[in-house]
């Protein structure tokens, strides 16, 4: 008995992909066409300041503190969590700005 493959209905899949970037600019163009891009406005401080209070909702008494010294720095969220999952005190805030988070948002 022979298969007939051509008959066989093919699966569709119904997908979307979303990518983000920091620099498009880095990308090929080939794969940037690929693309719809859309850019996203920095945040204000204001948002900046809530965002971080929400997200360290359990060190409240140093989330303030570590708002306001990320902005001033690097206005990088991401170093706000990583401050605010070793900081307990507004000096260990000062310390770790000190020493890790850098103009350009890197820790080194």
């Amino acid at each position: 008995m022979k298969r007939n493959l051509e008959r066989r209905e093919k699966p569709k899949w119904d997908t979307s992909v979303f990518a983000t970037s920091n620099d498009p600019r880095r990308l090929s163009a080939p794969l940037l066409s690929r693309f719809f891009v859309v850019q996203v406005e920095p945040y204000t401080y204001d948002q900046f300041y809530g965002i971080t209070l929400r997200l360290l909702h359990d060190r409240a008494k140093v989330a303030p503190t570590i708002a306001h010294a990320v902005w001033n720095t690097s206005r990088n969220l991401r170093n706000c969590v990583r401050i605010g999952q070793l900081a307990k005190t507004e000096e260990d805030v000062k310390f770790l700005i000190d020493k890790f988070v850098t103009l350009d948002g890197e820790g080194n």
